[in-house]
């Protein structure tokens, strides 16, 4: 939890937030009696999230009392194979002596760099993904992966375009006319942000969704433009084609502010407006609209968040868009721009961006997605032959998963899971210990959205 506990009607009373994955971060209040949380709700007086939770933590509750948590530190019985989920429980000492015992045999055989901490999302916050795998394991020197399999490709998009990663302020979408929803279902995934969306609606502005998918979000617009999928990008020329063809281009802000724009205006003359409409499968005159409304009707922003980069050349439609409030000098405006993850405001106190070891040499490092490879590469030296799994489930979630659970099956791997319950990871552990829920500990969580 965070925040500071409160006496109310001899009940103590401690906020928090949510430590999901998601851009929000719902601040909550729970409720304390004798040492057991009885309620958890939502802080009405928080500016933002405004007391309302998602349907995946009003019963939070439920999943911290659940009968299937794991509440003691649980070795596989000997004799078993990985994967059987065949336990015996264990004391924590003995547990931290055995994980002493075997990561310091392991790195006296090969060296620091064969033991491989694996984390990823699973539970948000300074101290749960931040410091443990960023701090403790660079000091031991041990290998690093690198949290690509989310988020990556839309930072990269920006950041070819902006030089760094950085969007508006959500919050300022108040203050835009024409606001476009590219590839993200706001009402569904970022729900907070749809009263300042409204809020610039009843003042005038206009809502449209350009996404494939008929989503919640595209039904409460004022227009969904429903594009082939994987056609964001020529969608994305087939309007800077219209911009310039019209004389919508802001010339002194590209001028002034950009370089390379004359070279990207020149392949955008190129573009065949009947040809995106068949790769898009959206009209000429619809692109003619959208095109028009984004340069004129001012401020306009581009809202986009992570759902665009699941696919192939992601960071190029990420790239695309960055490009649009460029063209038209958006970016001039309060409310005008390109709004994507507010992550990287955070970077300097979540995570140490620079990775270090103690020695000063730089860590060996493997793109985490390639966690199958890495595992079964017979070649690798130094080999991983030791696991530290926490805050996530590779097993379920990491690419080529055949790969992956023939390298978690290995027998000279030893592997330690850190879990609220029996995951499908877990059960390939010779370690498993208790991991904390969110109203089980202090942190300090910062929102991405």
């Amino acid at each position: 939890m965070t925040g500071t506990e409160v006496l109310r009607d001899g009940a103590g009373i401690v906020r928090g937030a949510c430590h999901h994955d998601c851009p929000d971060t719902c601040a909550w209040e729970v409720t304390v009696i004798d040492g057991r949380a009885v309620r958890l709700r939502g802080v009405d007086d928080h500016p933002f999230t405004a007391g309302e939770l998602c349907p995946k933590v009003n019963r939070y509750l439920d999943r911290v009392y659940h009968p299937d948590r794991i509440l003691r530190p649980l070795r596989r019985v000997p004799g078993s194979r990985k994967g059987e989920a065949r336990f015996e429980p264990i004391t924590w000492e003995e547990a931290i002596a055995e994980i002493a015992e075997r990561l310091t045999e392991a790195i006296g055989r090969h060296g620091p760099e064969t033991v491989l901490p694996y984390s990823f999302a699973g539970t948000q916050g300074l101290v749960q993904m931040g410091v443990m795998s960023q701090r403790f394991f660079d000091a031991m020197g041990a290998t690093r992966v690198h949290r690509h399999l989310c988020g990556v490709t839309a930072w990269l998009g920006a950041a070819d375009v902006h030089g760094v990663p950085l969007g508006m302020d959500p919050e300022d979408l108040r203050h835009s006319r024409t606001i476009l929803l590219w590839g993200t279902n706001t009402l569904v995934t970022n729900r907070h942000l749809w009263p300042t969306i409204e809020a610039a609606r009843a003042e005038g502005a206009v809502v449209v969704v350009v996404d494939p998918v008929r989503t919640t979000t595209a039904e409460r617009a004022d227009r969904h433009v429903q594009l082939r999928p994987g056609s964001d990008v020529a969608l994305v020329l087939g309007m800077l084609h219209v911009i310039d063809r019209d004389g919508l281009v802001d010339r002194a802000f590209l001028e002034d502010h950009t370089s390379g724009w004359d070279e990207l205006l020149a392949d955008a003359r190129r573009v065949d407006l009947d040809a995106t409409a068949t790769i898009t499968g959206v009209d000429v005159a619809t692109i003619e609209w959208l095109a028009t409304t984004f340069a004129t009707r001012r401020p306009a922003a581009v809202r986009v968040l992570v759902g665009l980069e699941h696919r192939q050349h992601g960071q190029e439609a990420h790239r695309a868009l960055a490009m649009l409030p460029a063209v038209t000098g958006a970016w001039r405006e309060r409310g005008g721009g390109l709004c994507r993850s507010t992550q990287q405001y955070f970077d300097s106190v979540l995570v140490d961006p620079v990775p270090r070891r103690t020695d000063g040499r730089p860590p060996r490092v493997f793109n985490m997605a390639a966690l199958g490879e890495v595992l079964t590469d017979t070649d690798l030296d130094p080999p991983i032959t030791a696991l530290i799994v926490h805050n996530c489930n590779p097993a379920t979630i990491t690419p080529d998963q055949n790969r992956v659970l023939a390298g978690l099956a290995r027998d000279d791997l030893f592997t330690v899971v850190m879990e609220q319950a029996m995951t499908d990871t877990a059960r390939y552990a010779d370690l498993v210990l208790p991991a904390t829920t969110q109203v089980e500990h202090l942190d300090l969580m910062n929102a991405w959205g």
